[in-house]
């Protein structure tokens, strides 16, 4: 038999996880983690004798041959790991390149070229615009705000194509309007790319619509060529002199609703295309039914306000009358009212009338009089608490 003391080193490059799996096919005595410690003991391992047998084929040598067997499974599984590994490594390196390649045959994003304006021709032309004002800060751009409608029209050529910047564009408009003033005929002019049609082209956003366009001479301008420029203001009527505010609006402004209606030139004659046109038209009926609806329900609130009782005031017999607030006279009229911008404007009062507070003689011949009561009723307290002189009694008796 061989001697279980001898001890010899493990092959070289034995791996933990390869002898872990060996002492578990081979079912090695022990615990297998004491067995890591001690991996010489592989080699000195004997398979248990079961018979006499068996000890005798030990006897004849048989011990080494089965550790020579031993060690070359060892080696050959380790060689076997090592081509797995190997095979593993060569599918990712496989599936990388896969990737790599899929991705190189994905279209790249090309990059837009700048849009050459000098190889089309220009055009002076004249445009026709009506806008809603309301939600703008006026027609003019200005440098703190980019809600205007001349930044959103020029956002719309820009787009287009049909111009390259506002400075070199030749650009003149008819007339600028402020905050929340709209118009129905506004006029601009400016050179755009020719072979575009300017009106299918430019009416993006449903507030700022082109109705029309003329070509004009290269020497026109929609500013100084206009003759004659036409505003309206639109309030309900109530209870207002129409007649007076006539003749006040001849010379100043006021705070209606003020549209340019329209600016007249002369020698120009607007082209309507038949599509923006249908656009156009069915846009503003949509929106003018979507008011007229919600004008309607106001208006229906209204004349159920009207049948409301209220008291009208005392009556014979001091009894409180009612009367229906649509009868009430005068009947309230305060449409114009929401027109008005700022602080309503007060009566005025005379200075000398207006409530004064108390001089200082006054408030000191206050403080006397409240000193000289304080100080009485401090001498009757003391009096009461002492007992002062006894009062005489109703029989004259002492």
């Amino acid at each position: 038999m061989t001697d279980s003391s001898e001890t010899s080193t493990p092959p070289s490059g034995l791996r933990l996880s390869t002898f872990l799996f060996i002492a578990s096919l081979l079912e090695l005595p022990g615990d297998h983690g004491a067995a890591v410690g001690s991996a010489n003991d592989l080699r000195s391992y004997q398979p248990p004798i079961k018979t006499p047998r068996d000890a005798l084929t030990m006897a004849d040598g048989s011990g080494a041959t089965d550790r020579e067997q031993l060690l070359k499974r060892v080696q050959d599984l380790e060689e076997e790991v090592k081509r797995l590994q190997e095979k593993l490594l060569e599918g990712k390196e496989g599936t990388a390149a896969k990737d790599t390649v899929s991705a190189s045959r994905k279209p790249r994003k090309q990059q837009q070229r700048p849009f050459d304006f000098s190889a089309y021709g220009r055009r002076h032309v004249a445009l026709k615009i009506a806008y809603l004002g309301w939600g703008y800060q006026g027609f003019a751009s200005q440098e703190n705000t980019s809600n205007t409608i001349e930044e959103k029209l020029f956002e719309a050529l820009k787009k287009t194509r049909l111009v390259d910047d506002r400075q070199t564009s030749n650009y003149h408009r008819c007339g600028r309007t402020d905050k929340g003033v709209s118009a129905f005929g506004q006029v601009i002019s400016l050179d755009l790319r020719s072979n575009l049609s300017e009106g299918k082209k430019l009416n993006g956003c449903k507030d700022i619509r082109v109705l029309a366009w003329s070509p004009v001479e290269p020497d026109f301008s929609a500013r100084f060529s206009c003759l004659r420029r036409t505003y309206r203001y639109f309030f309900p009527c109530a209870d207002l002199d129409v007649a007076l505010m006539h003749a006040a609006a001849q010379s100043m402004a006021v705070e209606f609703p003020l549209v340019l209606y329209d600016c007249e030139f002369e020698n120009i004659q607007w082209i309507y295309d038949r599509e923006v046109q249908e656009f156009n038209v069915t846009h503003l009926q949509q929106l003018w039914a979507s008011h007229a609806v919600k004008t309607q329900v106001l208006h229906n609130m209204l004349q159920g306000l009207d049948a409301a009782p209220v008291a009208a005031g005392k009556g014979p017999g001091d009894v409180t009358t009612t009367v229906l607030w649509g009868d009430l006279k005068p009947p309230v009229q305060n449409q114009a009212s929401s027109f008005m911008e700022g602080v309503k404007a007060r009566a005025y009062k005379p200075l000398l009338e207006r409530p004064r507070c108390e001089g200082l003689e006054s408030r000191i011949q206050h403080c006397l009089r409240r000193g000289r009561s304080q100080a009485a009723e401090r001498a009757t307290k003391r009096l009461r608490t002492t007992g002062g002189p006894e009062l005489a009694s109703p029989s004259g008796d002492s």
